[in-house]
């Protein structure tokens, strides 16, 4: 792939943005993938803008997408988990040291 021209550059560096604001105003479906294009800004290549693209078709297809969240807790029975004395696990001599057991 080779290197964008600095106007190319620059364009890629304002799509960037345009998605960090989306991203921002709540599109998280697109978060990781913007962060890793993020990741190029110091020098994109080609690629690099084809895929800004397919993430503004994708952003054109899906707009009216929502990731909703439900904000009830779970009611979650404690008594069904068995407390584990977890002491004698990998750092089981050096825990009780720091610990002063």
């Amino acid at each position: 792939m080779d290197e964008l021209n600095l106007a190319d550059a620059a364009y890629y560096q304002s799509l960037i943005e345009i998605l960090r604001w989306t991203v921002e105003l709540k599109r998280v479906d697109i978060c990781w993938e913007v962060s890793m294009l993020s990741s190029c800004l110091p020098l994109p290549r080609e690629g690099h803008l084809e895929e800004l693209f397919r993430i503004f078709t994708y952003l054109k297809k899906k707009h009216n997408t929502e990731i909703s969240f439900d904000p009830f807790y779970p009611v979650i029975d404690s008594a069904k988990f068995e407390r584990q004395d977890w002491s004698d696990m990998a750092y089981g001599d050096k825990l009780k040291e720091d610990l002063h057991v």
